[in-house]
């Protein structure tokens, strides 16, 4: 309303509407209820009381919907995929700003027509530059002029309701009211930061959406969360400059909230939003603290990439200097042992020695003993056994010094994978019963199982296959039982083994190939050159040469990228049983 004096007002523009305005609504209001067939769909900026019945929020587009909108407009169409994706992050979610850029963009085609004859594509990096990045400032401007934006941040918000919008733009997710609290001027009380709050959400600037949420135990309902549309924290950011300390300070109270609410809810991603945000305020110690939790659970089901993926910030010099000693070595250590589970044994070792360095150094008997028993499990990897049972014996001399009943179980486990590969399978059994009594005692249900699923291998070397699958399906239970991925996909894989020597080669295929879709899902590249090879072989027996081939190939191929001696060695002998006609 052009005519409206009453500055800072959010009831202003929150009431009005042109009366031509309402007098369409209603027509078409009552065109929809006497016609079945008939349906209105409009947009609507604020919550008019006019139409609050029919008032549904919607929430920006995902990327990969904003990518396929694209494909619908003529001068969108004829970029480059590259330009396209690039183009994604900066329309801000929201489908008009995708009709903005191709019309801008086509008059952008025009000009460039009329000067240098037609357009050819070719080069993406040129056509950002001359064609797409131009035009990006004008879309925002249009965008936020259609959504009135501007109108509202020049004519309605007050100075303290630009700065706390300008505080939710630091959020990444939808948060539930409470969190306003944090979102206020420093010491201000919640009645205050609530009022602020409140005004913002009757502009519409604040959007309600609904997010179904975790609640009472194991039900999940929709629940009312608050967020930013991506056009609006556009706008905030480029109209709000705020000072380094002042924006640090909100990051530390919303690393603090969050914390405290991932310590209640053990939600991973509460942990992850709090690691975040201490990290942003530039408490490195607290973040990876918390970030190192978040990583072990993900870690532990499973999910190792996205575990290793949080841990990455901390890697710089810069990052990784300003961390105590303790912290440091913590961070190395959760480095080797996801390199480990991935696969990658040299990483492993690179990390496992930084980290029994630093141990050494500060005087932590524990981490060496940590770090001694990670780069046990790392030589075996590589076919090192003698070496790695030294390293082995030397973490749980250690271990059983300082009274560490988990680290003397894990040493003893290890112990026995060694004497295992030395094909020592009496001596392996008297290792991992030890280490099973231990995981037993201390409640450790994940220990427990890997020293199942390894009695069952050295029993199956020693061709008492029914005891086998017995200690396997004792195993797989468990690792169904705590959501363990990683346990599951080896013991299944396990499981086909043992049936293929019993000789029932099509439940052998089975197991084989559930073990696989695990190992893909999770990235474990050593369980899928196995599960490859193994199906690989089982295709061999049956006769089914081609298919045989190929899947020992390609376990080949991941067994020398990963240099694990055992897979190359007997991938390679199948490949050339077969190429030789044997």
């Amino acid at each position: 309303p052009k005519d409206s004096e009453a500055e800072g007002d959010a009831e202003v523009i929150g009431e009005w509407a042109p009366e031509e305005l309402n007098q369409l609504w209603e027509f078409l209001i009552d065109a929809a209820q006497q016609v079945d067939h008939f349906y209105v769909v409009a947009s609507c900026r604020y919550r008019n009381p006019s139409y609050a019945g029919a008032l549904l929020p919607v929430s920006p587009l995902p990327p990969d919907a904003l990518f396929r909108l694209m494909s619908w407009f003529p001068a969108l169409r004829r970029l480059s995929l590259e330009s396209r994706a690039r183009l994604v992050e900066r329309l801000a979610g929201h489908p008009r700003a995708v009709e903005y850029a191709d019309d801008l963009l086509a008059h952008a085609l025009a000009e460039w027509e009329n000067r240098y004859g037609p357009w050819q594509g070719g080069d993406p990096e040129q056509e950002w530059a001359e064609l797409v990045e131009p035009v990006l400032p004008k879309v925002r401007d249009k965008l936020q002029a259609n959504l009135l934006l501007a109108e509202i941040w020049d004519r309605v918000l007050a100075d303290r309701e630009r700065q706390m919008l300008y505080r939710m733009t630091l959020l990444r997710r939808p948060w539930q009211w409470p969190l306003m609290s944090v979102l206020g001027e420093e010491g201000e009380g919640d009645e205050a930061v609530f009022t602020t709050a409140e005004r913002l959400r009757r502009t519409s600037l604040l959007e309600q959406v609904e997010v179904i949420t975790r609640v009472k135990g194991e039900k999940f309902a929709p629940v009312r969360h608050f967020i930013l549309h991506p056009a609006t924290v556009q706008l905030v950011r480029y109209r709000f400059v705020e000072e380094e300390a002042p924006r640090r300070a909100v990051h530390r109270r919303l690393g603090d909230y969050l914390e405290g609410e991932a310590n209640t809810s053990h939600s991973i991603e509460l942990l992850l939003e709090a690691g975040y945000h201490l990290f942003q305020a530039g408490e490195y110690d607290r973040a990876l603290e918390v970030l190192d939790s978040a990583s072990d659970g993900l870690q532990n089901s499973g999910r190792v990439r996205e575990g290793l993926l949080i841990l990455e910030p901390f890697l710089t010099e810069q990052t990784k200097g300003a961390l105590a000693p303790m912290r440091r070595e913590s961070l190395l250590g959760r480095l080797a042992q996801a390199y480990h589970r991935l696969g990658e044994s040299d990483q492993t070792i690179e990390y496992g020695e930084q980290q029994m360095e630093i141990a050494r150094e500060i005087g932590d008997r524990e981490g060496e003993g940590d770090a001694l028993m990670m780069l046990g499990v790392a030589y075996t990897d590589l076919g090192e056994v003698e070496k790695a049972i030294t390293y082995c014996e030397q973490a749980l001399v250690i271990h059983q010094q300082i009274g560490d009943r988990q680290g003397e179980s894990g040493d003893l486990g290890n112990l026995g994978l060694g004497y295992f590969h030395l094909g020592k399978f009496e001596e392996a059994i008297g290792y991992f019963e030890q280490t099973l009594l231990i995981h037993r005692e201390i409640g450790d249900r994940r220990g427990e199982g890997n020293d199942l699923g390894n009695l069952g291998l050295a029993y199956m070397s020693l061709h008492k296959i029914e005891r086998a699958i017995t200690h396997f399906e004792q195993r797989l239970g468990i690792a169904r039982e705590i959501g363990d991925r990683r346990g599951e996909e080896k013991v299944l894989g396990n499981l086909g083994t043992a049936y293929m020597q019993l000789g029932k080669v099509a439940t052998a295929i089975g197991y084989y190939e559930q073990a696989l879709v695990i190992d893909r899902e999770i990235g474990d590249r050593r369980g899928e050159a196995a599960d490859l090879g193994n199906l690989g072989i089982t295709y061999m027996i049956l006769g089914e040469t081609n298919k045989a081939v190929a899947l020992l190939e390609q376990a080949l191929a991941i067994g020398r990228a990963i240099k694990d001696p055992l897979i190359i060695r007997k991938t390679s002998a199948a490949l050339e049983s077969l190429r030789s006609g044997a």
